[in-house]
């Protein structure tokens, strides 16, 4: 039986790593990690090994325990890990799909965007070309799942949009209502194991945005499911400025048929929707910046 070789990447950040076998008739799996290089008296047997550290070894590492029976499954990362599984996404196209949580490229539009420009303008520049995931996501054709939270301090939302919408696979949101930042929050989200379970063992997707929209003040998205919504909300605020003191504000959004709308409430500035299946999986429809009213 093949065995799966999961990849952590982590370098003082807050990451995890999941996977979950594609062809098995059970439902529990053996898991080890090590940064060690493939060795017999390492190998367990189990049915997934953890390679984490990345530095200038890890791809040789990685490659001796793919020459044992391992092949790479997917990869997913919390907060700085996200920023690298969406950068490993686009250089390494073995991987099956991959889940940043939180983080994202665009450096220059994060929390950290001062510190960059603090390097000075030629070593800011070099990092953005050697380090931004951005240079990298262009090249990423793998499904991926962009886990956050609408007040995230590190990542914003206008450096999430312009890294999901440089990856050329298909992209899936979840953006929880003030879902908060930590290695807590961003390993439990159970998109991650429906994600994950639909791309390798071939079971119920999540909910899919076909569409979306906005007429005036009504707003709308499209979607197809195997499992009946149980609800559906439009989050909205009506400040501006730094994104994560913004105050955010939930209403219900009407469900008919295949089609969710709901009306903008007076002076919003930005806002999405957020659809909920039966098994409490939430998919989430890109934001929208609105135009200040002209005076």
């Amino acid at each position: 039986m093949s065995r799966y070789l999961s990849v952590m990447v982590c370098a003082s950040c807050l990451a995890a790593a999941f996977a979950w076998a594609a062809e098995s008739n059970t439902t529990d799996y053996t898991c080890f990690q090590t940064a060690a290089p493939y060795a017999p008296e390492l190998d367990i047997g189990s049915d997934v090994a953890v390679v984490y550290g990345v530095d200038e070894t890890f791809a040789g590492r990685v490659a001796g325990w793919r020459e044992h029976g391992y092949t790479a499954a997917m990869m997913t990362g919390i907060s700085w890990g996200g920023s690298l599984t969406s950068l490993v996404s686009g250089v390494d196209t073995r991987f099956r799909f991959a889940a940043p949580v939180y983080g994202c490229g665009h450096y220059l539009e994060t929390t950290f965007g001062d510190r960059i420009r603090g390097l000075g303008a030629d070593r800011a520049d070099r990092w953005m070309r050697w380090w931004d995931p951005s240079v990298y996501l262009k090249n990423s054709t793998v499904p991926m799942l962009w886990v956050t939270g609408s007040n995230d301090f590190a990542y914003w939302f206008p450096a999430l949009q312009k890294s999901y919408r440089i990856a050329r696979g298909s992209r899936t949101l979840c953006v929880r209502l003030r879902m908060s930042h930590g290695q807590e929050s961003g390993e439990i989200p159970e998109e991650i194991r429906v994600f994950a379970d639909s791309i390798l063992k071939g079971a119920d997707p999540l909910p899919r945005i076909t569409n979306q929209g906005r007429d005036g003040s009504l707003v709308w998205a499209t979607f197809e499911s195997k499992h009946p919504l149980s609800k559906a909300e439009l989050n909205y605020t009506k400040d501006s400025g730094k994104w994560p003191n913004r105050q955010w504000e939930s209403v219900p959004a009407g469900v008919e048929g295949k089609k969710v709308s709901a009306s903008l409430p007076e002076g919003a500035t930005t806002y999405y929707l957020n659809l909920f299946d039966d098994r409490g999986c939430v998919v989430s429809t890109e934001h929208e910046e609105l135009a200040p009213p002209k005076p």
